[in-house]
C-alpha cells in the first residue's frame, strides 16, 4: 500500500512551475497561499483546493497509475482527514465563504479513483476518524488516540461502516515495553 499526500503539493519540483499549479493552490482570505510548510530542508508543500478538477484529476492520475503500472492492491492517502483549509481563491468555482467544497472535493476523488483505476475492489485508506469519507474508504489509519481513558465513541458508533488501524509510535516508543503496550491497545481497540 504506497502512500501519497493527497493534500499538499511539493513547490520545488519541474510539475509545480511547468504546470503553473500555484493557480489550483487553496488561498487564504487575503488571496495569498497559505503558509509553506518546510517538509525537509529542501522542500516546500502548499496546501491544494480539492474542489478543483486540476486536484482532482492529479490525484486520479496518482492512484491510476499506481494501480495499473505498478499492481498496487491499495493506495494510502495521507491527510484525507486531517485539516480542511478554507479556500478563498476566487478562480476555483467555488463559494469562498464556506459550503461543503472541501469535503465535496476530496469526494470527488474516492470516487473517481475507485471508478477509473482499473481495479474494482482497490483499496484506498485515509487518515484519522472522519464520517465524511467514511462510506467511500476502505480503512482509516487512526493514529492518535493513544490515552488508555479515551472514550472510542467514534469507533463505536462507527464500527460497522470501516475499519480502523495503525497507532503513531516515534522514537520515544521503541524501548519494547512502551512499543508492546501501543500495540496491545490497538488489538484491544479493534485496530
Amino acid at each position: 500500500m504506497p502512500y501519497i499526500n493527497v493534500e499538499l503539493f511539493d513547490t520545488t519540483t519541474k510539475m509545480w512551475t511547468v504546470e503553473k499549479a500555484d493557480k489550483w493552490a487553496s488561498r487564504d482570505v487575503c488571496g495569498n497561499l497559505y503558509k509553506v510548510l518546510k517538509w525537509t530542508a529542501d522542500r516546500k508543500m502548499v496546501n491544494m483546493c480539492p474542489a478543483t478538477k486540476y486536484w482532482q484529476d492529479k490525484m486520479v492520475f496518482c492512484i491510476r497509475r499506481l494501480v495499473q503500472e505498478y499492481g498496487v492492491d491499495a493506495v494510502y492517502l495521507d491527510e484525507l482527514h486531517v485539516f480542511p483549509y478554507l479556500c478563498y481563491a476566487k478562480n476555483h468555482g467555488h463559494p469562498t465563504c464556506g459550503g461543503t467544497h472541501f469535503i465535496d472535493g476530496y469526494r470527488t476523488i474516492l470516487r473517481r479513483a475507485k471508478a477509473e483505476c482499473g481495479k474494482k475492489d482497490i483499496v484506498l485508506t485515509g487518515e484519522l476518524c472522519s464520517e465524511a469519507y467514511v462510506d467511500l474508504v476502505d480503512g482509516q489509519l487512526e493514529g492518535f488516540d493513544t490515552r488508555p481513558d479515551s472514550l472510542p465513541l467514534f469507533q463505536s458508533v462507527m464500527k460497522d461502516c470501516t475499519v480502523e488501524f495503525g497507532l503513531f509510535v516515534s522514537r520515544v516508543d521503541l524501548p519494547l515495553n512502551r512499543f508492546s503496550a501501543k500495540l496491545g491497545f490497538t488489538f484491544v481497540r479493534g485496530r
